[in-house]
């Protein structure tokens, strides 16, 4: 199964993915607030109605060059009731320990200016309450093996997709179930000969009979068949 964030994206902006799950929780993304990366309060609870794409993010990382992806997904998107938000984390040992030098690097090497959190715990005993609330409520997909790990919430605050490291954020590969599994057409079968003699001439010098034989796709054919002809007794 191949997944696309953009797809998903789009199914939900379009009111085409499912926007309820089976069960009733207490509660929901907007109930979480972070410290944003200039030290200021990020409430989610300021996007209720937005679709949340929550990503932990760090600067030294191989999947580092995604940035360049959130951001070209932020900026498609920013206006259709979605919000990307960053969360810098030291979890995996590749980021800065300082916000300023995280809001420098991504602001000067990739233009970023989407929201982004402090630096922040995503996993362990040490996890940020919405980790820790998304790993009870959702499971351990939830829980990031590794930077950039992504998360996807609806309009209504549920998790409805998460998205591992090696999804770039704007692939443009937007299947989301297997490909097209219809059977191939079985094969036409061969048309039957038609076996209409055309013409059948005694060949007593080579002791055969020539038979020519119409396929049924007008292929005309000429085969000869060693029988044995003895001549009428005089």
């Amino acid at each position: 199964m191949v997944k696309s964030i953009l797809y998903s994206l789009f199914l939900i902006l379009a009111g085409l993915f499912p926007s309820n799950t089976a069960e009733s929780y207490t509660l929901n993304a907007y109930d979480f607030s972070f410290k944003d990366i200039d030290g200021n309060d990020l409430k989610f609870k300021d996007y209720k109605g937005k679709v949340l794409l929550i990503v932990n993010v760090a600067s030294k990382c191989g999947f580092t060059g995604q940035y360049e992806g959130l951001q070209s997904v932020w900026d498609k998107y920013k206006d259709k009731d979605f919000v990307l938000i960053g969360i810098p984390s030291n979890d995996f040992y590749q980021e800065y320990k300082d916000e300023k030098d995280v809001k420098n690097f991504c602001e000067l090497t990739f233009g970023v200016n989407f929201p982004m959190t402090s630096i922040t715990a995503v996993r362990g005993s040490s996890a940020h309450p919405f980790y820790k609330w998304a790993k009870v409520t959702y499971g351990n997909k939830t829980i990031p093996k590794w930077n950039f790990h992504k998360i996807l919430v609806n309009k209504e605050g549920k998790i409805i997709d998460t998205f591992s490291s090696t999804t770039k954020p704007d692939s443009k590969n937007y299947q989301t179930t297997k490909p097209d599994s219809k059977k191939p057409e079985a094969a036409k079968p061969k048309p039957m000969l038609m076996m209409r003699v055309m013409m059948l001439r005694k060949a007593f010098s080579d002791r055969s009979i020539e038979i020519a034989l119409v396929r049924g796709n007008g292929r005309l054919g000429i085969y000869k068949i060693g029988l044995k002809v003895t001549p009428d007794p005089i």
